[in-house]
Order: C-alpha cells, then sequence, then structure tokens
C-alpha cells in the first residue's frame, strides 16, 4: 500500500523556492504611481484653496470699488447742493 501513495517531488520545491526576483521596472511604476498621487492630491487642496482664495478677494475688491462710488456719488451731491444753495 506504501508503494501506491505518491511523494512530492523535490523538483517542484526546488522550482517554488528559486522564483526569479522581481523585475526592477516595478518600482519606477510604483514611484511614478507615488508623483502622481502626490500631485493630484496637491491639487485637490491648492485648486479649492484658490477658488476660496479669489472669492474672498473679489469680494475685498467689490467692497472697495462699491466705496469709491459711493464717495464720487457724494461729492457730485454736496456739488450740486451748493449750486443749489448760491
Amino acid at each position: 500500500m506504501i508503494c501506491n501513495q505518491k511523494k512530492p517531488r523535490a523538483a517542484v520545491y526546488y522550482l517554488h523556492e528559486q522564483q526569479p526576483p522581481h523585475p526592477t521596472h516595478h518600482n519606477t511604476v510604483n514611484q511614478a504611481d507615488v508623483t502622481g498621487n502626490a500631485l493630484v492630491g496637491l491639487l485637490v487642496i491648492i485648486c479649492p484653496s484658490m477658488i476660496i482664495l479669489g472669492v474672498f478677494l473679489y469680494k475685498k475688491y467689490r467692497v472697495a470699488v462699491r466705496a469709491q462710488q459711493i464717495e464720487a456719488l457724494e461729492k457730485l451731491w454736496r456739488v450740486s447742493c451748493k449750486k443749489e444753495n448760491n
């Protein structure tokens, strides 16, 4: 009965233990992936920040322009009041 049992082959184990090392191009692909992920991460952080900053600065600009317009209208009103009183 012992003769009917199959014994594992030594060659199979030898081939399994002697696997070739991984190619080195995988490291460059991983490095490119890491660089790409870093760029995407920066864009995700920078783009919304720039949009928020742009909106804030535009509102500040509009407030300054509105103040200049109000000042110009008040000067016109004062001049027209002086002309009417004279």
